[in-house]
C-alpha cells in the first residue's frame, strides 16, 4: 500500500533516463486525452514524469493503488493530489451532502470546486487499472465532458483500457501510446550505448533482438554492461543477453497477482515457439484456450498476436523465458511431446519435430524425418536436418530404412561422399530385404542421378538398369522416375534419338504426360532436333524450359546442335559463343560440355593461346577419359591438336616446358614459378611472386574470401557444396553453383601469368591450395610458437612475427575461432617472457611485454601495477607516474571507478 505522499507526488525520473519516441509524441499530441497503455516495464510512468518535469506549467499526480477503487476514497484523494500541485495541500474537498444518496450532486460540486481554482492542469492518473468502479468511470466522463478546456487528461494502463474510453477514441478526442511508441528502437539503443565505435550497430542489435526493445529489460542489460566494461563489448553483451534474468520483477509484478488458472496455462505454453488455440487446448488439458489467449493480449501481459486478427499467439521473449524457469524440465518435455504429437497430424511436421527434439521424443523426430526429409533437403535445412540427426545418434537410435536414405542424401549434399554411398546402400539393402520394392527402386533412381550428376554416366546406366528390373506394367509414379532418369542419361550423352525413342513408346500405349514437366518438355525438343535438318526458327520455338528442374539438358542439347551446325560450316566464332553458353548453362558436367571444353581449348590453341587451351581442354577430357569416349567427330587438323594437348596432359610435369617450346617467345623468357606471400595477421593481404611484389587486386569481394578460406584450410580440400554454403548461402542452387565457378576461374586467371597454374588443385570434386607454393606470416609465426625452445629463449620474437589478429577487421565469421585461438598463445608467450625478464631483473626489457599485454586487456589490474612497477625500477620514475594517471583516467572514464590502488602503494616496495 503506497503512503499518502507517495500518491499525489510525481515520481522522480532515474539518472540517466534517455528519451524515446513516446517522449516525442508526449511533447507534440494536441490532444488533451492521453492514453499509455501497456504491460508492466515499459516505462510509462517515467516517461510521464520526465514530460511532466518539463512542462512549465501545474500537474497533478494521482499514483492509485488497489485500495482507491472506492469513490470517496478516489475523490479524496484526487482533490489532494490537484491542491498539492495548486500549492495548497491543507485544503480539502467537503462533501456537503451524503455521497452515497446524492453521487451527481457531489460530482456537480466537485466540478465547480475544480473550476474555481485551475486555469488549466495537467491531471495524471496513474495504476489506472485498479480501478474497476463504474461510479469512477462516470466521474472520469464528466471531467472530460465539462472540463475540457481547463484540464489534460493522462491515464497509464497496464491492462485493457475501460470501454468508455472507445468513444473518445473514435471521435480522435483522445489518443493512445502503446507498447510500440513506448519500446526502445534500435537507433535508440545505439544511442545508449555511446562512443563503442564500428561495432555500435551489432551490439544494438543484440540488445533489441533479446528485449524487443522492452525498457526494463534494456536498463538490466545497460546496468550489468556498465559494471562488466573488460574485454570485447560484443561478446559480454552476447554472454549478457544470454543470461538475463528479471524474475524478481516478472514475479512481484505481473505473475505473482495473476489467478492460480492463468499461472497454470502460462506455465503449461511456455515451451511453445508460437501458439494456436487447439494446440494450447492440447498441452494444457483445457477447451477454453482461445478466450484465454484473448484475455492475456488485451490485458497486456506479454502475449502478442502474430498479425492483426491472426489466431496465432507468442509470448515475450524475456517473459518466456522466466516462465521456462517456474516449470522442471520433465513438466517442460512433457509439454514439448504433447504439442510434438499434436503437430505430427498437421502440416506443420517441421515445428513438431523441433518440439521433439526439445521433448527427447526421437520417434517423431525420425516419423517427420520420413515425411518431410526430402522437401527439407529441397530447401537446404541442413542445420535443423544435422540437429535431428545428432539427436538420433545421441539417444542411440536405429534408424529406420527411409531415415537412413534421407541421411544418406543429406551426406550426399554436404560433400561426405564415402559415409552417403554407406548409408544409401545400406538403405536400399533393407528395402530390399523388407521386400519394399517401391522404395528399393528409389533408391537405385537416386544412385543414378547422383553419379549422372558426377558426370560418371556408366555408373549411372548401371544403376539405372537395376532399377528396370521387374519392370512395371502400369504406368505410375516409379515408372515415370525411370522413364525420367533414363531420358535425362540419354541426353547428357547427347544421343538424342535413343532419348526420344523410350519417350514414344509411352506415348502410343496412351501415357500423356503432364505439362511443365521434363518428359512433357523433352518430348517437344527432342522431336524438333530429331528432324534431318532441324530449322533455326524451329529451335528458337522450343518452350521455355529455365524452370523446369534438369532444364538445362534439354536447353544444352539444342545448343549443342547449333555449335556442332556452326563448326562445320567453319563458323568458329558461332561454335565458341555455343560453347561458353553450353559451359555458363551447365550445372554439371556433361558430354555437351566435354566437348564445348574440347572446341574452346582447339580454337584457343589455333589462336597461338597454348596455356589456355590446356586449361580448358582439362575439365573435358577428364569427363571423356571417365566415360571411356575416344576422340571427337573434330576436323583432322583439330584432332590433332587435341592429340598433342592431351600428350601434355599426360606429362603435366613437365607442362609449362612443353608449352614455352610452342609459345616461340625468345624475347619473353618464360618467368619461374615462385612463391605466393600472403599476410593474414592484422588483414589479409596476398602478393605476387615478382620482382616488386605487387600486391593482389581482387575481381570481388567473393572472390578474396573464398581465397582466403582456402588458405585458412591450409591445404585441406573442402567440396564445393561447403564453399557455397559459406560464401553464398542466399542464393539459389544453380545461381550459386554459376557464382562459385565464375568466381574460382577468376582467381585462376589472376594467377596463371605467375606460373602459378596448379595453385587451387581439385581432386575427388574438393578443392585445397597447393601450399608448397605459399609462403606465409602465419607458417612464421606457426613454426616459431612450435619451437619451445625459441620461446623460452627469445620471446621478443613474438612481438616482430605477431603484427596483429589473425585476418584483422574482414569480418569473416569462420576466421575467429583461429583468431581467438592464436591471441591466446600470443599472450601466453608475453606473460612467460614478461615473467623471465623480471626475474632476471631486466626490467626495462620485462617493459614491452605489459604494455602489449595491455593492449589486448587494457583493465587487467595486475598488469598494470608489473608494468608501473617495472617502469619505475628501470629508472623511468615520470614515465612510471604518466602510465598510473593514464589508468586511472581510463578508469574514470570508461569504468567510474577509481583504480584500486595509488601510485605510492604500488610502489612503496620498490
Amino acid at each position: 500500500m503506497k503512503n499518502e505522499n507517495s500518491k499525489i507526488q510525481i515520481p522522480n525520473v532515474d539518472k540517466g533516463y534517455t528519451e524515446r519516441t513516446a517522449d516525442a509524441l508526449l511533447s507534440s499530441l494536441p490532444e488533451n486525452i492521453i492514453l499509455l497503455n501497456a504491460g508492466a516495464g515499459f516505462g510509462k510512468t517515467q516517461a510521464l514524469a520526465n514530460y511532466v518535469r518539463r512542462f512549465s506549467g501545474k500537474s497533478a499526480w494521482y499514483n492509485i493503488s488497489d485500495t482507491d477503487n472506492d469513490l470517496m476514497s478516489f475523490i479524496q484523494n484526487f482533490t489532494k493530489s490537484v491542491q498539492y500541485s495548486l500549492g495548497n495541500p491543507e485544503e480539502d474537498f467537503n462533501f456537503s451532502v451524503p455521497l452515497l444518496e446524492n453521487i451527481d450532486i457531489v460530482m456537480e460540486q466537485l466540478v465547480v470546486w475544480l473550476d474555481e481554482r485551475i486555469d488549466f492542469l495537467n491531471i495524471i492518473l496513474d495504476d489506472f487499472q485498479e480501478i474497476t468502479n463504474p461510479d469512477i468511470f462516470n466521474l472520469i466522463d464528466i471531467l472530460i465532458e465539462t472540463m475540457e478546456q481547463k484540464i489534460r487528461l493522462f491515464i497509464v494502463e497496464k491492462r485493457s483500457l475501460p470501454p468508455f474510453f472507445d468513444k473518445y477514441t473514435k471521435n480522435g478526442r483522445a489518443v493512445c501510446i502503446g507498447m510500440e511508441e513506448l519500446k526502445f528502437k534500435q537507433e535508440e539503443i545505439a544511442g545508449m550505448l555511446g562512443d563503442i565505435g564500428e561495432d555500435a550497430g551489432q551490439c544494438a542489435k543484440l540488445i533489441y533482438d533479446c528485449t524487443e526493445g522492452w525498457p526494463v529489460g534494456i536498463a538490466q542489460i545497460m546496468l550489468q554492461l556498465k559494471q562488466r566494461k573488460k574485454g570485447s563489448v560484443v561478446e559480454i553483451l552476447k554472454e549478457i543477453c544470454d543470461k538475463l534474468e528479471v524474475s524478481d520483477y516478472f514475479m512481484t509484478r505481473v505473475y505473482k497477482i495473476l489467478p492460480f488458472d492463468i499461472q497454470t496455462f502460462l506455465k503449461k505454453t511456455a515451451v511453445l515457439d508460437y501458439m494456436t488455440p487447439p494446440i494450447c487446448n492440447k498441452v494444457t488439458a483445457i477447451y477454453n484456450s482461445e478466450s484465454m489467449l484473448r484475455y492475456l493480449v488485451s490485458e497486456k501481459l506479454f502475449v502478442q498476436t502474430l498479425g492483426e486478427g491472426s489466431s496465432l499467439y507468442r509470448y515475450h521473449s524475456i517473459f518466456q523465458r522466466f516462465l521456462l524457469s517456474q516449470a522442471t524440465v520433465e513438466e517442460q518435455q512433457e509439454a514439448l511431446r504433447s504439442a510434438a504429437y499434436f503437430l505430427l497430424k498437421t502440416n506443420d511436421k517441421i515445428q513438431a519435430a523441433e518440439y521433439a527434439c526439445r521433448g527427447n521424443a526421437s520417434d517423431i523426430v525420425q516419423a517427420v524425418i520420413e515425411v518431410s526429409g526430402d522437401s527439407m533437403l529441397e530447401e537446404r535445412l541442413y542445420g535443423t536436418l544435422e540437429r535431428w540427426f545428432s539427436l538420433l545418434e545421441a539417444n542411440r537410435c536405429e534408424l529406420t530404412p527411409k531415415a537412413r536414405f534421407i541421411y544418406g542424401k543429406y551426406l550426399m549434399t554436404l560433400g561426405h561422399v564415402t559415409e552417403a554411398n554407406k548409408q544409401i546402400a545400406q538403405a536400399g539393402k533393407d528395402f530390399y530385404e523388407a521386400n519394399r520394392i517401391q522404395d528399393y527402386k528409389k533408391v537405385l533412381l537416386f544412385a543414378a542421378a547422383a553419379k549422372r550428376r558426377a558426370g560418371e554416366l556408366l555408373q549411372a546406366d548401371v544403376y539405372l538398369k537395376q532399377a528396370k528390373q521387374d519392370g512395371e506394367m502400369v504406368w505410375n509414379e516409379t515408372l515415370e522416375a525411370i522413364l525420367t532418369e533414363q531420358v535425362k542419361i540419354k541426353c547428357c550423352m547427347h544421343q538424342l534419338e535413343e532419348a526420344l525413342l523410350p519417350i514414344n513408346e509411352q506415348i502410343k500405349k496412351g501415357v500423356r504426360f503432364q505439362e511443365d514437366t521434363f518428359l512433357h518438355t523433352a518430348w517437344q525438343v527432342l522431336i524438333i532436333l530429331t528432324q534431318t535438318q532441324p530449322s533455326a526458327p524451329a529451335l528458337e520455338q522450343t518452350p521455355k524450359i529455365e524452370y523446369i528442374p534438369d532444364g538445362f539438358l534439354l536447353r544444352n542439347c539444342i545448343l549443342a546442335e547449333n555449335m556442332k551446325s556452326a563448326y562445320q560450316s567453319a563458323d568458329y566464332q558461332t561454335a565458341e559463343r555455343n560453347a561458353q553458353k553450353i559451359i555458363q548453362n551447365s550445372d554439371y558436367e556433361t558430354l555437351q560440355t566435354a566437348v564445348a571444353w574440347e572446341m574452346l581449348a582447339v580454337l584457343s590453341w589455333d589462336e597461338g593461346n597454348y596455356r589456355k587451351a590446356v586449361e580448358q581442354s582439362r575439365t573435358g577430357n577428364t569427363f571423356l577419359q571417365k566415360n571411356k569416349i575416344g576422340l571427337l567427330d573434330l576436323s583432322s587438323k583439330h584432332r590433332q591438336i587435341l592429340t598433342e594437348i592431351h600428350s601434355i596432359h599426360r606429362n603435366t610435369v613437365d607442362s609449362r616446358h612443353l608449352i614455352s617450346l610452342k609459345e616461340d617467345r625468345p624475347n619473353k623468357s618464360q618467368k619461374e614459378t615462385g612463391k605466393l606471400r600472403i599476410q593474414c595477421l592484422d588483414g589479409f593481404c596476398v602478393f605476387l611472386p615478382d620482382k616488386d611484389g605487387k600486391e593482389m587486386k581482387w575481381r570481388t569481394k567473393k572472390a578474396r574470401e573464398l581465397f582466403a578460406y582456402l588458405f585458412h584450410l591450409q591445404g585441406n580440400s573442402v567440396s564445393r557444396e561447403v564453399l557455397i554454403e559459406l560464401l553464398w548461402p542466399e542464393s539459389g542452387m544453380k545461381s550459386a553453383i554459376a557464382l562459385f565457378h565464375t568466381t574460382l576461374y577468376s582467381i585462376r586467371q589472376s594467377f596463371v601469368p605467375e606460373g602459378l597454374d596448379e595453385l587451387i588443385s581439385y581432386e575427388n570434386k574438393k578443392y585445397s591450395l597447393n601450399m608448397q607454393l605459399v609462403a606465409s606470416d602465419l607458417a612464421q609465426l606457426n613454426a616459431y610458437m612450435k619451437d619451445l625452445s625459441a620461446c623460452e629463449n627469445n620471446p621478443e620474437q613474438i612481438i616482430k612475427l605477431y603484427t596483429g589478429s589473425y585476418m584483422g577487421n574482414s569480418g569473416y565469421l569462420w576466421s575467429y575461432g583461429m583468431a581467438k585461438e592464436l591471441e591466446n598463445q600470443y599472450l601466453t608467450i608475453l606473460r612467460s617472457g614478461a615473467a623471465k625478464r623480471t626475474a632476471q631483473n631486466r626490467h626495462e626489457a620485462a617493459v614491452v611485454f605489459f604494455q602489449r599485454i595491455l593492449e589486448a586487456d587494457p583493465y587487467n589490474e595486475d598488469i598494470v601495477r608489473q608494468l608501473i612497477i617495472s617502469l619505475y625500477k628501470s629508472g623511468k620514475q615520470a614515465e612510471a607516474k604518466q602510465q598510473y594517471d593514464r589508468i586511472q583516467k581510463l578508469y574514470q572514464e570508461d569504468l567510474e571507478l577509481d583504480f584500486t590502488s595509488s601510485f605510492q602503494e604500488i610502489v612503496a616496495h620498490v
